[in-house]
């Protein structure tokens, strides 16, 4: 489980990265500069929870099933706050 969590965080992680370095080269000529920072603050929280996924992987105390329900739960999260702010930064007027 925590090769999985790990993994997943891994590909959060890079994922924001990349999401990131686009924001701020691509997009930055086609975006205002609210909706750049809209942008910019989905990126920042993807990769928030994508370091607390790794914290939650080396934590001992808590068993397997809380793990998978905490992965579930941010996997969840990243895809409803970061993924609608993607979404409403990229809203061309």
């Amino acid at each position: 489980m925590d090769k999985k969590l790990l993994l997943i965080a891994a590909i959060m992680g890079a994922v924001a990265i990349i999401l990131g370095a686009f924001g701020a080269h691509a997009l930055k000529k086609v975006l205002s500069d609210s909706q750049l920072a809209t942008f910019e603050v989905g990126v920042r929280y993807q990769m928030y929870h994508a370091l607390f996924l790794m914290l939650i992987a080396n934590l001992n105390f808590l068993a397997i099933k809380e793990k998978t329900i905490i992965m579930y739960l941010v996997i969840v999260g990243v895809l409803l706050f970061s993924g609608s702010r993607f979404f409403q930064s990229l809203q061309l007027d």
